[in-house]
């Protein structure tokens, strides 16, 4: 819009103050003016037109309910990837202390059934899907933090949503393909005894 002046006799005319002078000073004009003038300080007042009535309406952001809820499942399932790699390898510490108490040979290599390289493989295998389930978790919390703000409003979804639905589905994928590696593992070695 732009500002338009009006002529401030026409203006003084309709000051408020009941028609007791013709606008008086400036001061004056100030407190009388009526509504859409705008008194400047040199004491000329300035009409302004609005153009468009309507009000704009403030965006003010909002953060997805779907996204805290799967950085919450994300790191769930890192926490339990987390868990499960350190239960199995207290299981594998407890068992190799059984063969030493018993005489066995420790499955470190010397055995000659060659199964040591392989568990060897299993071992680097855990690490990796627990150092991976990790990094993706810290990942999903960093970009939920730097993503969403909490303070305003709630919507169930917003442009990061696809993101952090396919980090969880990752994270939980590492999870169930850990747990079943670790049962298939537990399985085989009853038959191997």
């Amino acid at each position: 819009y732009t500002p338009q002046k009006e002529d401030p006799s026409a203006v003084s005319g309709r000051s408020g103050n009941g028609g007791e002078g013709s606008g008086g000073t400036g001061a004056t004009a100030k407190n009388s003016a009526p509504a859409g003038v705008i008194v400047t300080d040199g004491g000329d007042p300035v009409i302004e037109t609005l153009t468009d009535d309507t009000v704009p309406l403030a965006d003010t952001g909002s953060w997805a309910l779907v996204n805290l809820i799967s950085m919450i499942l994300t790191v769930i399932a890192a926490i339990i990837t987390l868990f499960l790699y350190f239960r199995r390898k207290e299981d594998e510490e407890d068992e190799e202390m059984d063969r030493k108490r018993r005489g066995g040979a420790p499955s470190g290599g010397d055995d000659t059934s060659g199964d040591g390289g392989s568990e060897k493989g299993s071992r680097r295998r855990r690490t990796t899907f627990c150092i991976f389930s990790l990094v993706i978790a810290v990942i999903s919390l960093l970009a939920f933090f730097f993503t969403e703000d909490m303070t305003l409003t709630m919507q169930m979804t917003d442009k990061w949503t696809i993101l952090m639905i396919v980090l969880m589905i990752i994270d939980l994928v590492l999870l169930f393909a850990k747990k079943s590696k670790d049962e298939d593992g537990s399985e085989q070695e009853p038959e191997n005894a």
